[in-house]
């Protein structure tokens, strides 16, 4: 399985979507290729689960024999930590395993191939194929593309995507707050009104939490409405 790449080339006279495909010498020899491109949030985050029915992680899904859903676009990738949460051996111990590797450490198991450096690049200096996740506001430290590749695999075949809440929702959530507060302050004053709207604060984080946590859904009680989005080529 190789990694293929989509982009869009914009110009005053046109929009351009190219992909990027693999050497047909590989091809011809019975290759298959999976589109790896994908798409950070303004910030700059990437948190947008691919929805290529040919993504790289879709295909090696279907190439070992995996059943999966592609997520719909807007759904959110499930991630599992920062950087080395999958075991990783390095190329020469790959190519050594009699010396470097205990016996059968890869027979039966998916195994991607990439650069993935200790030395990491900083947020600041950015780099090639290294990504910040939302686990890097709590460690600081991109994430290697061969490692999101595996997280969208692993989100693929055991269905963690998560659907993102709507405006509606969030919108229902602050109205909901905004009454309930109302409602503390005109029938208590003092401690009691500000210990129940601390109760209150905490109720709706772990409604959050609970949400995300069980039914896959984020609707972060901090987080701003959507402002509207650019524009994004459709996807096959």
């Amino acid at each position: 399985m190789l990694a293929a790449d989509e982009s869009l080339v914009t110009s005053d006279q046109a929009d351009q979507l190219i992909r990027a495909m693999p050497l047909q010498r590989f091809s011809d020899k019975g290759a298959r290729a999976g589109i790896a491109s994908v798409a950070l949030g303004r910030d700059g985050v990437l948190r947008e689960a691919p929805s290529y029915s040919d993504g790289f992680a879709a295909m090696l899904a279907e190439a070992a024999g995996e059943a999966f859903d592609v997520p719909d676009t807007g759904r959110l990738i499930q991630v599992f930590g920062g950087p080395r949460r999958y075991q990783t051996v390095s190329y020469y111990q790959a190519l050594d395993p009699d010396n470097f590797l205990p016996p059968g450490l890869l027979r039966g198991r998916v195994v991607l191939v990439g650069l993935s450096l200790q030395n990491a690049p900083t947020l600041e200096g950015g780099g090639a194929d290294a990504f910040a996740t939302p686990h890097t506001v709590h460690d600081g430290r991109l994430t290697a593309g061969v490692e999101i590749q595996a997280t969208i695999f692993d989100n693929l075949r055991h269905s963690l995507s998560v659907r993102d809440g709507s405006d509606t929702l969030r919108l229902g959530l602050l109205l909901f707050v905004a009454i309930a507060s109302a409602l503390i302050v005109s029938n208590n004053s003092g401690w009691q009104g500000f210990a129940v709207g601390l109760a209150l604060m905490a109720a709706v984080f772990m409604a959050s939490w609970f949400m995300l946590r069980y039914g896959r859904l984020f609707i972060s009680p901090m987080r701003r409405l959507r402002s509207s989005s650019p524009f994004r080529p459709a996807r096959r």
